[in-house]
């Protein structure tokens, strides 16, 4: 009985259509409960101003956030704390209409996997240079590894 059960809720034969709200209806089984479909359709679509920067648009029935648009002006990167062979420095940024401020702390530096550029030093000693993914910052591949020794050395003890 209980397989026979299972099989007819998973064919949909014992199922209902329910309501949740304005804009939601969803079909479920009446037995087990379990939903066997959901349909979103919203109504009109509002669009709202949050300041002077922030648009959403937002279902005019059930009130739910549709889409959110962000259209800031940044102005340029301010650094906040300098960064070193290791970190990349904190900056922020202000956008020039609403006043909004966008920070970045300071991280460890993302080394791209492929160099950009090559530095031959003599006949034994080629250098790979790279540049972080984060800030732009570029070094060697001596630098790098040199910048992680001395780290590791200073938690170390």
């Amino acid at each position: 009985m209980d397989k026979e059960r299972s099989f007819l809720c998973m064919l949909g034969v014992h199922s209902k259509t329910e309501e949740r709200g304005p804009c939601i209806e969803r079909e479920v089984c009446l037995k087990c409960g379990k939903e066997f479909s959901r349909t979103e359709s919203h109504g009109s679509v509002v669009v709202e101003e949050i300041g002077s920067c922030i648009k959403r648009e937002v279902c005019s029935e059930c009130e739910k956030e549709l889409k959110r648009i962000e259209s800031h002006k940044w102005g340029e990167w301010v650094v906040t704390v300098e960064g070193d062979d290791y970190f990349c420095p904190a900056r922020e940024r202000k956008c020039e209409v609403c006043g909004e401020v966008q920070k970045e702390e300071r991280r460890k530096h993302r080394w791209g996997s492929q160099p950009v550029d090559h530095i031959q030093w003599d006949y034994d000693h080629d250098y790979y240079v790279y540049r972080c993914e984060s800030c732009g910052e570029i070094a060697t591949d001596l630098a790098i590894l040199w910048a992680d020794y001395e780290h590791e050395q200073s938690r170390s003890g």
